[in-house]
C-alpha cells in the first residue's frame, strides 16, 4: 500500500494547523472530509482484522459453516476497504509539505522577500545585446538548428559555447568535491512510483501526462526526470543511514515540459525543455536541516560571486513555495537585456516529506530510527548560468570575454564573433 507524505498522526491531532497552513499556501484542502475518510478506513482495517481472526478461529474448531459465512463477509469488508484506501491515498496525496513558521505568508512571488543582494549591474557603454543575439553573432548558440530537429524550446550549442558548459561543470563540480559531496550521475528515466515519492506535486503519473507536466514513456512506466532531486531522494530506499549527513552531487540532463508556461521567455535558452544541472542534495538528522539549508545555498552562491555576476537572494512564500519544499531560499542573477533579476538556483528542505515515502531513516543517538530530513539546491543550471556569463560579459561587437575563474578550464578567454 502506498503511503503518504505527511504524518497523518499529527494531521489527526492537528488538524486546524495544517487548515491554515494549506491556507497560507493558497490551497484549498478539506482537511475534516479527509479525516472522516481516513477514521472509516481505520475502523474498517481494524474489524476485518478481527473478522480474519475469527476464521481461523472456525478452521481450528473444524467450523466450517461459520468459516465459509465469515470468508463471505470478509470478501465484501476487503471491497469497501479498497475503495476506502484508494479514498484515503487520494487524499493524502492532496496535501504537500507544511511550511516552517519562518517562511513568510504570501499569495505568489510578489510576496518573495529579499534577504541579501550582491554585486552591482554593470553600466554599459555600448546597447545591450541578449543572450540569443550574441550566441548568433559567436556561432554558439543556434536555436533554428534545434527548432528544425526538434521543435521549440531546444538549442544547439556549439563550439566555445559547448566547451564552457562543460568548464561550468567542471568547475562547480570541483567545488563541490573539496565539500565532501559525492558525484552521481543518476539515471535520467526513473519509475512512476519513484518519481511519486521525490514529491513533485499531486496525482498519479497518468494524471501528470494528462497535464503535461513531464515527458514520460507510459508503456514502459517511466518518467524523464526533471532533476537530479527526483533520482538522489531515492539512492537510499528503505535503508538506515548511520553516518549523517550525506551531501550528494548529481549531473544530469533535465526534462520539462513546460506547459504552464506557454508565451513565456520561449526565445533563446532561459526556459527550454531539455537542459543541463548539477544538483546538490543532502541527507541528515532533523536538527542539522537549517544549517544544512544555509550551507547548501551559501555555497550555491559562492559560483555567482567567484563568477562576478549580479545577483540576490530571496525567501519564497508560502504561496511560491513547491509542494515538497517546507522553506526555499532563490538565487536570482542579474540578466542586462530584461534589466531584472531572474531565477538561477532554488533550495528547499522537505523536512521529512520525502523520507516518509522512501522509508529512509537513521538511528538515533537514543538508538531509536528516526525519518532523516532532504534538502536540495541547485549547484549551477548550465544554460541559465551561460546566459548570465554572454550578458554580462558582452563586449562592443558581440564577443564575450570569459570570467577569469573559468579560463583555467575553457582554456581560452574570449567567444570571439565568427
Amino acid at each position: 500500500m502506498l503511503g503518504g507524505m505527511i504524518d497523518i498522526v499529527d494531521l489527526r491531532a492537528r488538524p486546524d494547523a495544517y487548515q491554515q497552513a494549506y491556507a497560507a499556501r493558497q490551497l484549498r484542502v478539506d482537511i475534516a472530509s479527509g479525516l472522516v475518510v481516513d477514521e472509516q478506513w481505520r475502523a474498517l482495517t481494524t474489524e476485518l482484522d478481527a473478522m480474519r481472526q475469527q476464521r481461523n478461529a472456525y478452521a481450528k474448531a473444524r467450523d466450517i459453516e461459520g468459516g465459509q459465512r465469515l470468508s463471505s463477509e470478509i470478501k465484501a469488508a476487503e471491497e469497501r476497504l479498497a475503495v476506502l484506501t484508494a479514498e484515503r491515498e487520494h487524499f493524502l496525496y492532496s496535501l504537500p509539505n507544511l511550511p516552517l513558521e519562518d517562511v513568510p505568508i504570501g499569495k505568489d512571488e510578489t510576496d518573495n522577500v529579499e534577504v541579501t543582494q550582491w554585486g552591482t549591474p554593470r553600466e554599459f557603454a555600448f546597447p545591450v545585446r541578449d543572450h540569443v543575439e550574441i550566441g548568433q553573432l559567436t556561432g554558439t548558440i543556434d536555436i533554428e538548428m534545434a527548432r528544425k530537429t526538434s521543435g521549440a524550446r531546444f538549442a544547439f550549442l556549439k563550439g566555445k559555447g559547448a566547451l564552457l558548459e562543460y568548464a561550468i561543470m567542471r568547475y562547480m563540480l570541483e567545488k563541490l568535491l573539496a565539500k565532501g559531496f559525492t558525484f552521481v550521475i543518476p539515471p535520467t528515466l526513473l519509475r512512476g512510483e519513484i518519481l511519486h515519492n521525490a514529491g513533485s506535486g499531486p496525482g498519479t503519473v497518468e494524471e501528470k501526462i494528462h497535464a503535461q507536466e513531464m515527458y514520460t514513456l507510459p508503456e514502459d512506466n517511466l518518467g524523464m526526470i526533471g532533476t537530479a532531486e527526483h533520482a538522489m531522494a531515492n539512492m537510499h530506499l528503505d535503508q538506515t543511514l548511520e553516518a549523517l549527513p550525506l551531501r550528494y552531487a548529481g549531473w544530469s540532463s533535465c526534462y520539462r515540459r513546460e506547459a504552464g508556461a506557454a508565451g513565456k521567455d520561449t526565445n533563446g535558452i532561459l526556459r527550454v525543455h531539455e537542459f543541463q544541472k548539477l544538483e546538490m542534495f543532502t541527507y541528515c538528522a532533523p536538527e542539522e536541516s537549517p544549517a544544512e539549508h544555509a550551507l547548501l545555498i551559501e555555497t550555491a552562491q559562492e559560483l555567482w560571486r567567484d563568477l562576478g555576476i549580479p545577483h540576490r537572494v530571496l525567501l519564497l512564500c508560502t504561496g511560491d513555495i513547491g509542494w515538497a519544499s517546507a522553506k526555499t531560499y532563490d538565487i536570482e542573477a542579474w540578466i542586462p537585456s530584461q534589466h531584472t533579476y531572474r531565477e538561477v538556483v532554488s533550495g528547499s528542505t522537505c523536512t521529512d516529506f520525502q523520507s516518509r515515502r522512501t522509508r529512509t531513516r537513521y538511528t538515533d543517538a537514543a538508538g531509536n530510527k528516526q525519518l532523516v530530513h532532504t534538502l536540495n539546491a541547485t549547484a549551477v543550471a548550465v544554460q541559465r548560468c551561460i546566459i548570465a556569463i554572454y550578458e554580462n560579459y558582452q563586449n562592443a561587437d558581440g564577443s564575450v570575454t570569459i570570467p577569469t575563474v573559468l579560463r583555467p578550464y575553457t582554456g581560452f578567454d574570449t567567444i570571439s564573433v565568427a
